[in-house]
């Protein structure tokens, strides 16, 4: 599982004793979690992406997550989510794969998808479908190894 930093807007009471107590987080979407319970606050570092400050253990929803204060700024620890073991498989996580995936379902596209309209067909990109082809073969010659199989594969 992989993690990124994000910075969120976030609404806080601050008491005479110059005590901060985080109230609720707002996402950039513009979704408002309230914090349920602030557990502790102690002054940490985040391990998974990095920043020091004072880590607040808060409950959104019945969770227990990590809010940090950086200075003037407050992040949250986000996970990054994952593509799926069979688009990586596929090599859809790729960026240069898109294009010559593009390419090769064009033959089983209806006329409508096709780019051009109604009326047009593979056959008016010459080369399309070789070109895909030949990519696909030099991208499998690339690899190092043949692709893992399920059953050892790491779970998350």
């Amino acid at each position: 599982m992989r993690f990124r930093k994000t910075y969120v807007d976030v609404v806080a009471r601050i008491d005479a004793d110059g005590r901060t107590t985080p109230l609720s987080i707002l996402w950039r979407d513009g979704r408002t979690f309230e914090i349920e319970r602030v557990h502790g606050a102690v002054r940490r570092a985040s391990a998974r992406v990095g920043g020091t400050g004072v880590r607040y253990l808060v409950s959104v929803f019945g969770r227990e997550k990590y809010l940090f204060y950086e200075g003037p700024r407050w992040f949250v620890e986000e996970v990054v989510p994952e593509p799926s073991r069979d688009c990586v498989e596929r090599g859809a996580g790729d960026p240069e794969e898109r294009p010559r995936r593009a390419a090769r379902h064009a033959e089983d596209a209806p006329e409508a998808a096709i780019p051009g309209g109604a009326g047009a067909s593979v056959e008016s990109a010459p080369g399309a479908a070789p070109r895909a082809f030949e990519a696909l073969v030099a991208a499998l010659r690339r690899r190092s190894h043949p692709p893992m199989p399920r059953s050892h594969a790491r779970r998350a």
